[in-house]
């Protein structure tokens, strides 16, 4: 209620040398707040309840006391496919923040034959093939980390999620094992033009037993459609969203969370033949 107080409180932490890190726990904490009680953006932490707190605690002593800390599902068998918004609305700058976003989300994971494996594709009016990488392109997390930092912008005239996801389902999950967890993280700062499109592939995706989240970069009602989120992610709860690029960080812990509980949950469904597979 007192932020002047509370900024002036982390003013003299900040000035006496302390080091502050700023965990919020709800839908309705102001990230602006935290960033300006923490040191500095990565010492901000955000869940949505209270239950989600033991899911930072790693990340937390990494930063806190340089602790390695790695997500429990890491050398799990899976299919990672990122489909990743190229448009022009998103900028040079942006689009580099959000591939940076993708690098140190994946380089938490064991990137190898037998583990995890990695594709990306990049699309604005359509598909941009040039830069497309498959999950055989690469056996090892340096040639992935490598390649995403080669990615560039396209600034592309539309923004047609539906064709980047159905490039995914049907020329990259094609070559997806059959023993790991197929799943796919989209990013999008803005509403495609052909909403349909969008959600027949997601739907098809979905049915194939990929599991679909959806990080949205913007404001909600204004730049993203909440129902288009939901349609991609095929469940609320596999929905994030950030006001822009610069806050896209604060989503990574959240999402690592909720991409190894997807993939609990798609390997389940294979061992009790849950999925109808491509």
């Amino acid at each position: 209620q007192e932020k002047e107080l509370t900024q002036q409180a982390a003013d003299e932490a900040h000035a006496s040398g302390l080091e502050v890190f700023a965990i919020g726990v709800g839908y309705n904490v102001s990230e602006d707040e935290l960033r300006r009680i923490a040191s500095d953006d990565s010492h901000v932490f955000v869940v949505s309840s209270y239950r989600l707190l033991d899911g930072i605690k790693k990340r937390l002593a990494f930063k806190a006391c340089d602790v390695p800390v790695f997500p429990p599902c890491r050398m799990d068998p899976v299919d990672l496919s990122f489909v990743i918004d190229s448009s022009a609305s998103i900028g040079e700058g942006n689009f580099t923040i959000g591939m940076k976003f993708v690098k140190e989300f994946v380089e938490a994971f064991q990137i190898n034959r037998k583990a995890v494996r990695v594709s990306a594709v990049t699309y604005g009016e359509d598909v941009y093939t040039s830069e497309v990488f498959n999950f055989d392109t690469f056996a090892t997390k340096k040639e992935v980390l490598d390649t995403l930092e080669t990615i560039t912008w396209h600034h592309g005239l539309a923004t047609n999620t539906g064709a980047g996801i159905k490039y995914m389902h049907v020329n990259q999950m094609k070559d997806a094992r059959a023993n790991a967890a197929h799943v796919a993280i989209v990013i999008t700062d803005g509403q495609s033009q052909e909403k349909k499109r969008t959600k027949v592939a997601a739907k098809a995706a979905q049915d194939a037993g990929i599991v679909m989240y959806a990080i949205g970069v913007g404001k909600l009602g204004d730049q993203l459609d909440q129902e288009e989120l939901y349609n991609i992610a095929g469940e609320p709860n596999r929905v994030l969203t950030a006001d822009n690029y610069g806050k896209l960080n604060l989503l990574k812990d959240r999402l690592t969370h909720l991409t190894c509980s997807g993939i609990v949950e798609s390997l389940h469904g294979k061992t009790s033949g849950g999925y109808d597979l491509m």
